[in-house]
């Protein structure tokens, strides 16, 4: 059926003109879901017009592209690889995302991720051929080599073998949870492990938004992260005439909820006092016992019914 086609895409090239009708449809779909990339199905695919065939043709015409792009990620990571190793030989190695972002006219973090992956691959016969067969696609790819590359060699493989025949039919995100799992069969270690080499990459970013915006990232330990629950519970809080929403009441800079104490004292911060105290720290520590209560009050108000929140705003006010 595909000869069968090519024929079809020769004689409408040479008429000027692309596939359509006197092609079976069906047959013609079938024959693109077993195609592998290269030349002839990219032939094919220039060749089909997309408002004359058939949806089943579409749809594999379009995953047929999908696996075209595979291959073409793989030849250029091949090319990129050779190019690191020639540069490595000449002590010229750093540059090489430089010459690459130069030549696609991108950022240099966009090259140095198709450096990294292009000399991952290199590593990895068989994730590399996988992704020229148009197995799995360059975001599966990397997400491939980049979970196995904090391992060693022996561990990498022994994941790698595990998981890539099943990669085909995983989500991106799907194919990192397996990753995680089948390493933790191979290296049961792992979890201290990644624990501390998480940590240590733990950071803050500031990233321009549209307007006159920002985003704020932090990549924190989860237990850390979790005490921007206290700030949620006081916006929570607000009046229910408020139009804004939790979120906009956090984002506020005019009044940071994270800075204004309540009751002189901070809602993260403890307050002990020792047994030979006096009456002064008593009452310290009496009003940082009410103000944890009010902060309790507060988050406990935020999970009820919208109509509960009311009616409690409305006695507290009477």
């Amino acid at each position: 059926m595909f000869a069968e086609a090519g024929a079809a895409l020769a004689q409408a090239a040479a008429a000027g003109s692309c596939i359509a009708g006197p092609i079976d449809q069906v047959a013609l779909a079938t024959a693109l879901m077993g195609q592998v990339p290269g030349s002839p199905l990219v032939d094919l695919l220039e060749g089909l017009c997309p408002s004359d065939v058939h949806d089943a043709v579409l749809i594999e015409a379009i995953a047929a592209w999908e696996r075209v792009t595979s291959l073409a990620a793989a030849r250029q990571g091949e090319m990129i690889a050779e190019l690191a190793r020639r540069r490595d030989a000449q002590r010229l190695g750093e540059f090489v995302g430089d010459e690459v972002a130069s030549v696609l006219v991108m950022t240099r973090s966009v090259a140095e991720a198709k450096v990294s992956l292009g000399t991952s691959l290199a590593a990895w016969p068989a994730v590399n051929e996988a992704l020229a067969s148009g197995v799995i696609d360059h975001r599966k790819a990397t997400a491939l080599v980049d979970g196995v590359g904090h391992l060693d060699d022996d561990a990498a493989a022994a994941v790698l073998d595990a998981v890539l025949p099943v990669a085909p039919g995983l989500t991106v995100p799907a194919l990192k949870a397996r990753l995680r799992k089948v390493e933790l069969t191979v290296n049961p270690a792992a979890v201290a492990q990644r624990r501390a080499r998480d940590a240590a990459d733990r950071n803050v970013r500031v990233s321009p938004a549209p307007g006159v915006m920002a985003w704020l990232t932090a990549y924190l330990p989860a237990k850390d992260a979790m005490t921007i629950t206290a700030i949620d519970a006081i916006a929570a809080s607000a009046d229910p005439a408020d139009p804004r929403c939790g979120g906009a009441a956090r984002g506020r800079p005019d009044r940071p909820l994270h800075r204004h104490p309540r009751q002189r004292h901070r809602p993260h911060h403890r307050t002990t006092r020792h047994s030979g105290t006096g009456s002064r720290d008593s009452g310290s520590g009496r009003r940082d016992s009410e103000g944890r209560r009010g902060l309790e009050d507060r988050a406990r108000a935020s999970t009820a019914p919208a109509g509960d929140r009311r009616r409690d705003h409305v006695a507290g006010v009477g």
